[in-house]
């Protein structure tokens, strides 16, 4: 029979469960960041200070209280999955404001209050929040900036700062970083051409693991449809005879062509993958015509009469690597060794040339878009080859590594704020204050106040921060001091803050509106 609960006594259960979790992943924020071991059956603890993974390892036998525990755990996913980082700051959000919620409803029940607009009056004074950070953030200027980011994303590891400052180009906002595990214990930079496709594999049968890696592969651009597995016959049989992985570009997949190119894969006959092309209609095509300059392969237009049936050797693109993602496919080419593609080189230059031609003539809407398309040819890819003497310890290299990247692409795209809690508080100091309620202000004040107590293990209230702040000091806990306003080089990507907001109010909205759970029935 199944178990239901309803009101207080639901809403309890699921506050138990998000609590859980949020203080399980609460002492990794920050400078001061501790690590969280994590137990493996028939294997070592895992150490890590992801909070996406740590918030996953979390479970409870009741199952109210363990929806909670889940609904907490896709606060973290949506942050990651929307800018990469930033979800330990989305669980101590959404814990608070959930918590803050809850107390101010208990305060007001002699007036029969409204739950639904408490919570309607949180989500305006989010986007009162996130609209005061956008107007204080500035985009990143130097190579410091850069540092400063990847050096807080990595959980403060100035090797992670310096390599990845070298890494990206403060002039390109499209600059592309992958990670590779190193064979030795240094950490070393690798530089290649290529660019990075918003656009991932189309099956995670593809990559059981998340993360699929194809070297020396062949690329094939259509703007077709692919219906019929048999339309794919020719490349995969030219990629078998060559040993060589195979990666599809098209508009989309249906028929049995998904089905049985999964089948092959699975039984490891092939080793292929398909991506959908970004965007549609012609900056779909632009997005083949781009890859193509890249790669050097042949974009077959259907509305042209072409089709991958004819296709042969000639029209395979060639790649160094690539990456592909659930949301994105990284290209790598060396066009300095690959002598098919070394003449190439000269064509490529005309090609960004001849996309720029006319630009001055475009409206704003289009120039931006065409000058998209030249910094992404124009762009490079460094391959970092992350080292450690152990196996776990390149691995949890690695996790603070991605980090660092996804928060330095999010700082590029949209750029930075004032980390540790200070942004929060410049907003609450200016004309947004009164558009902002109490029950959001106490949330954004509980970051600051956790970063302080993982840095030096003392509870410090709103009001000693505030006169900190009143006084032009900040706590830096890099240093675990006080220091001048002007001085503090803390920055958070804007994107990453405006995630985190937005996905602790997803799931706090669904909590605190939500008046009957319905749990399986045990057997």
């Amino acid at each position: 029979m199944s178990e239901i609960r309803r009101g207080n006594e639901l809403r309890d259960s699921l506050i138990e469960g998000i609590n859980l979790v949020a203080e399980v992943v609460r002492p990794t924020l920050g400078a001061g960041a501790s690590t969280v071991l994590l137990e493996r059956e028939n294997d070592f603890p895992l150490a890590l200070n992801d909070g996406v993974s740590i918030a996953k390892s979390v479970s409870h036998s009741d199952p109210f209280v363990n929806m909670g525990v889940n609904l907490i755990q896709q606060v973290s996913s949506e942050a990651q999955a929307k800018s990469g980082d930033g979800t330990t700051t989305a669980t101590i959000l959404a814990q608070k404001m959930c918590q803050a919620a809850i107390t101010y409803y208990d305060f007001l029940d002699r007036l029969n209050p409204s739950m639904l607009k408490i919570v309607d009056n949180m989500e305006a004074s989010v986007e009162s929040m996130i609209e005061g950070l956008t107007t204080i953030a500035r985009p990143l200027a130097t190579k410091e900036d850069l540092f400063n980011v990847a050096y807080v994303a990595g959980n403060n590891d100035s090797e992670i700062g310096e390599i990845l400052s070298k890494a990206f180009d403060v002039d390109n906002k499209f600059s592309t970083v992958t990670l590779q595990p190193s064979k030795n214990t240094s950490t070393t930079i690798e530089t290649q051409n290529g660019f990075e496709i918003p656009s991932g594999y189309i099956s995670h049968y593809f990559a059981p693991e998340g993360k699929l890696d194809m070297k020396d592969a062949y690329v094939v651009l259509t703007t077709e449809v692919i219906d019929d597995f048999s339309t794919m016959i020719p490349a995969l049989e030219l990629a078998k005879g060559d040993n060589k992985p195979i990666l599809f570009v098209c508009r989309n997949v249906s028929g049995n062509a998904l089905p049985n190119l999964l089948v092959n894969v699975a039984n490891k006959a092939i080793d292929a993958c398909i991506v959908k092309v970004p965007a549609w209609g012609e900056e779909a095509e632009a997005w083949l015509d781009d890859i193509g300059c890249i790669t050097g392969a042949k974009v077959f237009k259907e509305g042209a009469g072409d089709s991958i049936t004819e296709l042969a050797r000639e029209d395979l693109g060639d790649t160094v690597n690539i990456t592909v993602k659930e949301t994105s496919t990284v290209i790598s080419q060396n066009l300095d060794t690959d002598t098919k593609v070394k003449r190439f080189v000269q064509d490529k230059d005309e090609y960004i040339l001849s996309i720029g031609e006319g630009i001055e003539e475009l409206n704003d809407w289009d120039a931006e878009k065409i000058n998209n398309r030249i910094a992404r040819l124009q762009g490079k890819v460094s391959i970092v080859h992350v080292g450690g003497n152990s196996e776990l310890e390149i691995r949890e290299r690695l996790e603070r590594f991605d980090d660092a990247i996804n928060a330095t692409k999010a700082a590029l795209q949209s750029g930075v704020v004032y980390g540790g809690g200070l942004a929060y508080l410049q907003v609450l100091h200016t004309e947004w204050e009164n558009t902002i309620d109490d029950i959001i202000q106490e949330a954004c004040w509980e970051i600051p106040i956790v970063i302080r107590y993982n840095s030096d293990r003392e509870r410090y209230d709103r009001t000693e921060l505030y006169d900190n702040y009143k006084a032009l000091k900040w706590y830096d806990a890099k240093v675990k001091e006080l220091v001048c306003v002007t001085q503090y080089n803390v920055l958070d990507p804007l994107d990453v803050v405006i995630s985190s907001l937005r996905s602790a109010m997803s799931i706090s909205r669904l909590v605190l509106t939500t008046e009957v759970a319905v749990a399986l029935p045990t057997e």
